[in-house]
Parts: C-alpha cells; structure tokens; sequence
C-alpha cells in the first residue's frame, strides 16, 4: 500500500514559490492522520540560495570595510535592502500559496471543521 502522495497545483499565472506538497497518511485508531510538508520547488531554493550568497558576500565586504575605518555611503545599504526584499517576497508569496493549498487541503480531506488543519 503506498501512504504516500505529492500534489502540485496546476495554476494559470505563473509564480516561481507556488508549494509542491508532500504528503503521507498513518492510521490513526478508526481514521486516519494525514501530514503534509510544503517546500518550494528545489530549483528555486538554489537560485534563491546563490542569490543570497553573493548579496550577502557584498554586504560583509561593506562590513569589513567600515570596519577597516571607511565612510559608510548611502549605496552600501543597498545589499541589505535587496535581502530584505527577497526575503519578504519570498514570505509572502510562498505563505499566500501556502494558505490556498491548506484551505483546499481542508476541502478535499476534511467534513467537519473540528478536524480542520490548524495554521
């Protein structure tokens, strides 16, 4: 028996941290506990990974050089804002995503709504 299952959500826009879903099922007494995890596609995470790194390695090079005594100017803020921006943009995009495919998890799998998927 196979407990297992991925779902991917055919959508009609396109949206690079759409979750893929993998779930599994375990009995669980007179029904059954289904757990799903939720990621982003691996290709996105390693683009967002290398994305990340090299803005990261030029905020730390700004770092050191303040540390080595220079002046800080208004362009060195600019890695740490395209951090920021990422990482929000990510947030919520992924977590929007995220919520439809929980909402309709609960539709497929769930009746009552004491069984409801918490968030």
């Amino acid at each position: 028996m196979d407990d297992r299952f991925n779902i991917n959500r055919a959508i009609r826009y396109r949206n690079s941290f759409l979750p893929i879903l993998h779930g599994r099922l375990f009995p669980n007494g007179t029904g059954t506990r289904v757990d799903v995890r939720m990621i982003m596609h691996p290709f996105v995470i390693g683009f967002l990974l290398l994305w990340c790194g090299i803005v990261l390695s030029a905020f730390l090079g700004i770092v050191f050089d303040v540390v080595r005594g220079n002046q800080l100017t208004d362009r060195d803020w600019i890695p740490l804002f395209m951090l920021a921006f990422i990482y929000l943009l990510t947030f919520f995009a992924f977590g929007f995503e995220a919520q439809k495919a929980t909402s309709m998890l609960n539709d497929v799998f769930y009746q009552s709504t004491a069984q409801r998927i918490k968030n």
